[in-house]
Order: C-alpha cells, then structure tokens, then sequence
C-alpha cells in the first residue's frame, strides 16, 4: 500500500541549483561551480536528486517510471556546420563530477548510434528507447524557446572577442566555460589538457632569459604574439630558423612556445605530416601560434605554397568527400607560424624560383646562433620538464587579454611605429613589421601577466640590429637578376 502514496520528493517543476566540480576530463584545475538542473520536459519529472522519472498514467492514477539514475539534461541546441544541427547535454556523476558532451540530432534518432555516444560519454542504461523519448523531448523544448547557436569548429577569439576558445575551454574575462567538441576540434581536445604546475612551468621558461637566447625568447613569443595577429591587417607570417647543425635548440624553442597551450609533441607538427593536415590544422588553430619542425626535405614547389598560403589565411578549397559540393573552410586564420629545418627555406624555394622575392617579405628567416650550454645535463632537464608541465599559461594570459582588451590595439600600433622607425621598415615589409610587433607586444602583455621575466629592451635591441638587419641585407640582393636589369636597360 505504501507504493500508492509514493510521490517524488522536492518540487518537479523548479529549477534548482547544485555546487558540483567539472570533471577533470572538460575542465582540469577548476574548482567548485554552481549548476542549475532544470524542470524536465513533460512527460518527465525530476527527483530530489535529479533523477529522470516518466509519469505514467494508469486508469484514475499516475505512476512515476525510472529513465536514468543521474541528472541528465540537454543545455543548448548548436549548429555545426559539419554534423549538422547537434545538442549540448550534461551529466552529473557521483564520483567525476560534471562533464558535458556534444551529439549530432541525427543521433539523436540513430538507436545504435544514440547508444554508442551515451555509452561512451558514460551513460549507462537499459531502457535505451525511454532514454531516447527523454531527449527527444529535450530538443523539441528547446527548439520552441531559443535559437540554436552556432558551434565553435575553431579555436581563437570568438565573435566581438568576449571569449577565446582553448580546447574545451572558453575562456572569459572573469570565468572559464566549458566549450562543447565539433567535429572539427573534438579529437584535438586531450592536446590541450594541462599538466604538471604552472609554477615549474615558469621556472623551467626562466632558462631562456639570460643574454645569447634572444632568438629562442623570440621563436616562443610567437606563442603569445600570434594571438595579438587577430588585431592587425595581416593573415599569418612565418618565422624561420634553421641551421645544418642539431643541438641547438631550434625545436625546443619551438616546444617552449606550444607548451603554453598544451602538450608540445601534440601540438607541434612534422615535415613527415601531410601539407593538406598542415594547413587543416591552421585552420582550427585559427590564432594559435602553428609550429612546423624539420621542414628540410619540404619539395621547394611545396615550400614556396607554404609561404603564401600562411599569409592567405585560407587553405586550399576542396571538394567534399561525401558529396559533389564544396568542403566547408572555417573563418580565415589570423596567426604566426615558426618553422625549423637544416638551410633557409628561402634558398630551398630558389630551386624552385630564381627570384622568391615575394616569399622572401613574407618569411622572416635567421640562422640559428652556435650556442654552448654549460651541461648536457641542463639541457636534458630542460626539455624534459616542458613535455610534464605545460597548458596552465595559456588561459592566464588570455584572461589578462581579455581584462585589458582596450589597450591591445593603441599598445601594438606603438611598438610597430617604434620598430618600423628604429629598422627603416618600408611598406613591402609589412609582413616582417607586423610579425614582430605582435611577438614584442605578446611578450610585454605575458611579462605583465607574471608569465615571464624576459629582458624585452634585450630583444628588441636584438630584433632591430640583428634578425631584422639580416633579413634586409637578403632582401636587398633580391633586387634584380641579370636579366631584370638588361630587361630595364633596354626598356
């Protein structure tokens, strides 16, 4: 007879608010949040725990059926330009937190495809078509009150630049929000997942800051500066530093540089890695900093589409693979590229063209310096440090961003009027310009932020009489060929 009066405890038709930690597989390292369940969609009711009940009626009486032991709801409807219209749902689990996961409609509908994306998010149940009427009925609620919001596919500034989207984080001025997988970005996201402790991050980055390492403090400030690229005129740029010899750093600079983000052997691609997964890997990095090791045996036809397609901001339209239209491309990429190998690749394009002299503007080379380190040891330990800690800078510096966005702009027009006029920088060097003004303002903006302790006036002074100098001086002997000047002489 007990079972007659039996009734779900709390009220069914509020929402309520719960304090809860986000699982450490969406956001690491953040603490206690506060989430709001909400009233289910009718037939469904709540329990006091956030249970899904089904109300059923039976003659004169209503009966409460079992759905799902957790709270379990859909949060937001989003367009993905790959999957289709696709939902944003959440779970709570006792043990590992709140952990939210994104499904295409389509599957939505797909029993086995509904069941495979459940049972991989952590769902486990045995009634699946009750399971799945619950959330169909979540997504015709949803549909009659808000309009769908478009996915990110992206990584980068969002629209207005509220936000800018690392991995599965979007990070705000004052908070970090959970940034449901596309398609595009979903198998990028363990890339990103922070590791080992931002205080030994920045000791192990304190190597670098000492006099005779101003190129490597340079190869890494691209990691900074390449965020800053979404505020100026120009696309992308490329920094290259090469030299015949190993052991010199090159690529770590590079791994420096990526473990600001996340896991630098992640993030940093290959010469072995195929052109059209490099400029695909652009494209969600969007203003991520792209780092490329080991371009030397890069065919020089390959190298000379490499440099203008970075400064294109789009890679190369294509047909899509499932039917005769075109593959989506995302917005342009606003970013930096740094790329190592063993000669210049500007030389290696003159194989390909006598006279790369549009390359040549767009690639900011340098040879690496010989550099003798005081032990193998120290180096050993360098490296190995930076593949344990890394991913904790990022959020930080871009929260510092977001919270002083009005001074970006007037900050980085002032740097680029000083090295412009310290360098004697003309017009046709807009790409060298804006290249080092962002990685200079970058570093000023993570040595504010407590990130870094590089001597900036040092690198400056270095960027101005050095690498700058240098790239003029080649420039300069690019003027013309033989035949360019008989071509004159005659005209």
């Amino acid at each position: 007879p007990i079972v007659l009066g039996r009734e779900l405890a709390g009220n069914p038709e509020e929402a309520i608010t719960v304090v809860d930690h986000p699982s450490e597989k969406d956001i690491p390292s953040q603490p206690m949040q506060e989430y709001v369940i909400p009233s289910y969609p009718p037939p469904y009711r709540r329990g006091a725990s956030g249970a899904i009940f089904k109300v059923v009626k039976k003659e004169d009486d209503e009966v409460e059926v079992p759905v799902y032991h957790n709270p379990l709801y859909v949060v937001k409807r989003i367009n993905d330009p790959d999957s289709g219209e696709s939902i944003v749902v959440r779970l709570h689990l006792p043990k590992d937190g709140v952990r939210e996961f994104t499904m295409p409609l389509s599957s939505v509908l797909a029993r086995d495809e509904f069941r495979n994306t459940m049972a991989k998010n952590g769902v486990a149940v045995i009634k699946l078509e009750e399971l799945m009427g619950y959330i169909t009925s979540w997504v015709n609620k949803l549909q009659m009150e808000v309009e769908a919001e478009e996915a990110h596919r992206q990584f980068g500034w969002t629209e207005g630049h509220r936000s800018f989207v690392i991995g599965n984080m979007e990070v705000k001025a004052d908070r970090i929000d959970v940034n449901p997988p596309s398609i595009s970005t979903a198998n990028l996201f363990p890339y990103f997942k922070p590791v080992g402790s931002l205080e030994t991050w920045k000791e192990t980055i304190e190597f670098y800051n000492r006099p005779g390492f101003e190129v490597h403090q340079y190869m890494m400030g691209i990691s900074f500066g390449a965020v800053l690229t979404e505020f100026t005129p120009i696309n992308g740029s490329i920094f290259h530093l090469y030299h015949k010899e190993s052991g010199l750093g090159k690529t770590t600079a590079m791994f420096a540089g990526a473990s600001v983000w996340g896991s630098p052997d992640s993030l940093v691609m290959y010469e072995r890695d195929t052109v059209n997964s490099k400029m695909n890997r652009l494209e969600v990095y969007k203003n991520l900093a792209g780092y490329f090791d080991e371009m030397t045996n890069t065919a020089p036809k390959d190298l000379s589409d490499f440099g203008y397609s970075v400064p294109s901001g789009l890679q190369r339209n294509r047909m899509s693979v499932k039917s005769n239209v075109e593959r989506y491309r995302g917005n342009p990429w606003k970013t930096i590229v740094g790329t190592t190998g063993n000669t210049d690749m500007v030389e290696r394009i003159s194989a390909y063209k006598s006279m790369p002299k549009a390359e040549a503007q767009r690639i900011l080379s340098y040879r690496a310096p010989i550099i003798t380190f005081s032990t193998k040891e120290e180096t050993d330990i360098f490296s190995a440090a930076l593949k344990v800690n890394y991913g904790h800078a990022g959020p930080i510096y871009i929260q510092y961003l977001l919270q002083h966005i009005d001074e970006i702009l007037p900050t980085l027009a002032e740097v680029q009027r000083k090295i412009d006029l310290a360098a004697d920088l003309k017009a046709e060097n807009r790409f060298w310009s804006t290249q080092v003004a962002c990685v200079v303002t970058g570093l000023m903006f993570a040595k504010r932020a407590g990130l870094i302790n590089f001597d900036i006036k040092g690198l400056v002074k270095w960027i101005i009489t050095d690498l700058l100098a240098k790239a003029k001086e080649n420039a300069e002997s690019m003027r013309g060929s033989v035949e360019d000047i008989m071509t004159d002489y005659i005209a």
